[in-house]
């Protein structure tokens, strides 16, 4: 995938065992490499909110009250630190399946590295390479579909090439980034 997004559900607070939005609202940041895919969601979004149609899941109901277009003006350098701001999933293949790893694991920025820069490989940045490193991060967990992962959120610093920096600004980094994960935002 070449898109990521990002669920802001705040402020949220637990009663009787159910996440509860204070004012009933939430938002989705989306971002994308691909422009066409892009606007291809803005237009999706755009349709259901002509609509003005409610969406039903489970015991809750959505109306789409506001879609728009940010502009895209990223602080890119040779060196940025970012921080997260949906979980970062890492994904490693072993002989016995997957595992997810988080922090805590030693091999977490080795495999890190690995999945982001096979990624700028695959969309033909071959020349291009990252380096990522933990300044600051927490384990935390995440629902993939039918089953929990371990996730990282924090602050990083990421080194390389300017264009392989801006391609993961818009793309995100790490693994299930089409499914809510791997979003950050440059804060130096």
């Amino acid at each position: 995938r070449k898109y990521c997004y990002c669920l802001k559900m705040k402020p949220i607070k637990r009663e009787s065992g159910k996440t509860v939005l204070e004012n009933n609202k939430f938002s989705i940041e989306l971002t994308s490499l691909d422009f066409n895919e892009l606007i291809a969601f803005y237009n999706t979004f755009l349709s259901k909110y002509k609509e003005n149609k409610k969406f039903s899941l489970n015991q809750n109901a959505m109306k789409l009250t506001k879609v728009w277009l940010l502009p895209y003006k990223p602080n890119i350098s040779d060196h940025i630190i970012i921080k997260m701001q949906s979980p970062l999933v890492v994904r490693n293949y072993t002989d016995n399946g997957q595992e997810y790893l988080s922090i805590e694991d030693d091999n977490f920025e080795e495999i890190l590295n690995k999945t982001v820069n096979r990624f700028l490989n695959d969309i033909s940045l071959k020349d291009e390479q990252v380096q990522i490193k933990a300044i600051k991060a927490k384990r935390t967990v995440m629902s993939l579909f039918r089953f929990k992962a371990n996730a990282t959120l924090g602050v990083f610093e990421i080194k390389g090439d300017l264009k392989a920096i801006s391609a993961l600004s818009l793309s995100g980094i790490g693994s299930y980034r089409g499914a809510g994960a791997g979003m950050f935002k440059i804060i130096g």
